[in-house]
């Protein structure tokens, strides 16, 4: 996006305090820096994410800048991808077994939620499926 984007910052109206900002990004700096010190993996993800919901859950506000989002989308993006190592890519052939088992899993948890709104809900088949796809 360009830096003269609309959709780089809230919306006409829309305000963020940075009260809020401020809670936001204190609550995910302390969580991604206990995910690290406790040798979580990707504890600056992870632990950003848990230690901002639990201030969400009891009420406080956290908001974050759009443009925010979209730089540090870029940063995680390569860390995630820096971490792959031609060691994990030979081990994932081992990993062929638990994948098509998850697939499997998964298409048969979204039938039966599929069904389920079908004919105990009484969707129509396009409303069942889109349905089944935001519960599963």
């Amino acid at each position: 996006m360009k830096p003269d984007d609309p959709r780089s910052e809230p919306a006409e109206g829309i305000y963020l305090s940075p009260r809020n900002v401020a809670v936001a990004l204190a609550a995910g700096s302390l969580g991604g820096a206990l995910f690290a010190f406790l040798g979580a993996p990707l504890a600056w993800m992870l632990g950003a994410m848990a230690s901002t919901t639990c201030p969400a859950l009891f009420g406080a506000k956290t908001e974050i800048y759009p443009s925010a989002v979209s730089i540090m989308v870029a940063v995680l993006g390569v860390l995630m991808g820096s971490a792959f190592t031609p060691d994990i890519v030979k081990q994932a052939v081992s990993w062929l077994p638990s994948v098509l088992l998850m697939i499997v899993v998964m298409s048969a948890f979204a039938a039966g939620g599929y069904i389920l709104f079908r004919r105990l809900g009484g969707y129509d088949p396009v409303t069942a499926f889109l349905r089944q796809c935001r519960a599963v």
